[in-house]
């Protein structure tokens, strides 16, 4: 959680999923639509692993397993008020905190991420003087990702916020 997401990254998350709002003829269909989300990711040669993610509908189809409403916008967060909740709630943090960001996220922005906290967490401080590192090809949890192949590797420590 962090107290600013990118419009732009939540856009694209969210104009895939209601691309999607029909369903798909098949596992296969569902895998082509993800390859095509996540470029930067190898299509796995067998898309097993979308069944956790997808539930069939009486029609046949394959759907997504969250509900719909949240997508098409019935149930959308306010995403303004989500964000001072995080606020207010970061303001009253006393302890160290483990910020980590994947480095291919357009959610949680390069920039951002860490301006925002440090302006947020009243004990916060760069336990490398202000360097920022990422985890290599980590992202938001993919559909599918095989949790035998963990898609985040630290090459280097995480940042410490103290």
């Amino acid at each position: 959680m962090v107290p600013r997401l990118e419009p732009d990254g939540l856009r694209r998350i969210r104009e895939f999923m209601q691309a999607h709002i029909d369903g798909f003829a098949s596992l296969e269909e569902a895998a082509a639509a993800v390859a095509r989300y996540l470029l930067y990711r190898p299509r796995p040669a067998k898309p097993r692993g979308l069944k956790r993610n997808l539930r069939a509908g009486a029609d046949g189809c394959l759907y997504w397993h969250w509900d719909s409403a949240f997508i098409i916008g019935t149930k959308r967060p306010d995403v303004a008020a989500q964000s001072e909740r995080i606020r207010s709630a970061a303001r009253r943090i006393r302890v160290p905190v483990l910020m980590l960001r994947g480095q291919i996220s357009d959610v949680v922005s390069r920039d951002g991420f860490l301006s925002e906290l440090f302006r947020t967490v009243a004990v916060s401080e760069s336990a490398w003087s202000g360097r920022r590192r990422c985890c290599r090809r980590a992202n938001a949890a993919p559909p599918g990702e095989n949790a035998d192949k963990p898609m985040v590797r630290a090459e280097k420590p995480p940042m410490l916020i103290r």
